[in-house]
């Protein structure tokens, strides 16, 4: 028998996790209070005590798999366990589940148990222990094999360049395709102004376009460093524009591959030095896996500004601005974002902007970001989607079936033309015959009034009279002889 397994893509444990990475409050899935201590197994540990009883001949009948979670100093209870991994992967929110929706989660089974264990007889296998102290002390481990497996590691972008309103209309459409926290300088603003705080204090003396730098990057440090953008990244526009702004925005040098975990393990010794009192260490913005230099020329730029209804900018104070951009993003330029020691490791794209269409420049940008990393669509957004489909499906049915009437209305009324107008081309031919005929019977007509009709109307009434057994050849031998032509015209 095992403890609650945990580790690498989760089981078990993993609606949870993924509620947390989806930044939503964590259900405490208990039937009683919550403090029974939860028996766990990390899986590469559980695999490594089966290979060792394969080769290990003289083992026990029955063994309990479990690590020492239990016999910590800090009690790994269900509530603990559901509080930090809301804390270290989420929102740091948990809320209570009423009991009989806890019925109603699948395995709700193992949350329940709370029977102290101990690994005394799996200790004596002789194998390496992967997390030996239990899911709590190993938390930040498991959040790490979690993203890793699942695909899930934040995909951080930065729209930099000198066409505004084309890295606005970028970012907004990536952001939305991605499910990325879209971040920009002035919504920014707007967001750390309202809240009731020592920067909110700091950022109400100076005007919303005014902002100094170092109160701007503590500003996008905030927005960088919230749970949705540690967990999904970000899509950040507006800022930094020089390797100064980058340099104090990202301090820290990207983790080289490999010091993920690290990284994770040194943030939760951190916030439990917090917890112990010493002071935790300021959260530090996640520098860009990606930079796309969305660039236009400076003509086009200045047109495109001309054409908006609302011009916030002056023509000098815009190609002043479109100036300082090529002194600090010049090829090689020391000054410019991509020179600061944290972005080295950032991949950057060089996207030019020859029209208003940007559907180039996000074909391209979809190449090298690469799928998405996430769950995908949500039910609601499937049923969303479904939704639409089925709409647009029902109108193409519908155009389609008032085409094909209307082309079946077209066809019988030009059906309908093409007989009338056939029927008057038989009349008038019938009409042509008629009267050809007419025509052409008056001569014949006359011709036989004249020689034959006289001749053969007595001859028949000649056969009336006598009524003779042939009457036929009666007429005929009559006809030989009543002949008004003379014989000699027969010869």
């Amino acid at each position: 028998a095992a403890g609650l397994t945990y580790g690498n893509g989760e089981d078990v444990l993993h609606p949870l996790f993924k509620k947390a990475w989806s930044n939503q409050p964590l259900p405490i899935q208990t039937l009683t209070d919550g403090t029974n201590l939860i028996p766990t197994i990390h899986v590469t540990d559980l695999a490594s005590v089966v290979d060792a009883l394969l080769t290990n001949d003289g083992c026990p009948p029955y063994i309990v798999a479990v690590d020492a979670g239990q016999q910590q100093e800090t009690k790994q209870s269900l509530n603990a366990l559901t509080a930090a991994i809301s804390a270290q992967l989420g929102i740091g929110s948990v809320e209570e589940m009423p009991k009989e929706d806890v019925l109603m989660v699948k395995d709700y089974e193992f949350f329940q148990t709370g029977v102290l264990l101990e690994p005394a007889s799996i200790n004596d296998l002789g194998f390496e222990w992967h997390c030996q102290s239990g899911l709590l002390a190993n938390l930040s481990t498991a959040i790490s094999e979690f993203r890793s497996e699942r695909g899930l590691k934040p995909l951080c972008v930065l729209v930099h360049g000198n066409d505004e309103i084309a890295i606005s209309e970028m970012a907004s459409s990536l952001a939305k395709e991605y499910k990325l926290p879209h971040v920009k300088v002035s919504e920014a603003v707007k967001a750390a102004r309202a809240r009731e705080d020592a920067l909110a204090s700091a950022l109400s003396a100076h005007e919303p376009d005014a902002v100094p730098t170092n109160l701007l990057v503590q500003v996008l440090t905030q927005a960088l460093t919230t749970a949705e953008c540690r967990n999904q990244g970000y899509m950040l526009e507006g800022f930094p524009t020089n390797c100064e702004e980058a340099a104090l925005l990202f301090p820290a040098k990207p983790a080289a591959e490999g010091e993920g975990e690290e990284e994770e393990e040194e943030a939760a010794a951190d916030e439990e030095e917090g917890e112990e009192g010493e002071a935790p260490k300021a959260p530090v913005a996640a520098a860009p896996e990606f930079v796309l230099v969305v660039e236009a020329e400076a003509e086009a730029i200045k047109a495109k500004m001309l054409k908006m209804p609302e011009l916030n900018v002056s023509e000098e104070a815009l190609l002043a601005k479109l100036s300082v951009y090529e002194t600090h993003n010049a090829e090689d330029s020391p000054t410019s974002i991509l020179a600061a020691p944290s972005m080295a490791a950032s991949e950057a794209l060089s996207l030019k902007l020859k029209d208003d269409d940007i559907g180039p420049l996000m074909s391209r940008s979809r190449i090298l970001l690469g799928a998405p990393r996430n769950y995908g669509p949500t039910e609601e957004e499937i049923a969303a989607a479904k939704a639409i489909a089925d709409a647009e499906e029902a109108k193409a049915k519908a155009e389609a079936k008032a085409l094909a009437l209307k082309q079946e209305a077209e066809e019988k009324e030009e059906r309908e033309r093409r007989e009338a107008l056939e029927s008057r081309r038989l009349a008038e031919l019938q009409q042509q015959e008629k009267e050809l005929l007419e025509v052409r019977s008056v001569p014949l007509r006359a011709y036989l009034m004249q020689h034959v009709i006289p001749t053969l109307t007595e001859g028949l009434i000649e056969v009336c009279k006598l009524k003779p057994e042939d009457p036929i050849d009666h007429l005929a031998e009559w006809l030989f002889k009543n002949n008004p032509v003379d014989d000699d015209h027969f010869e």
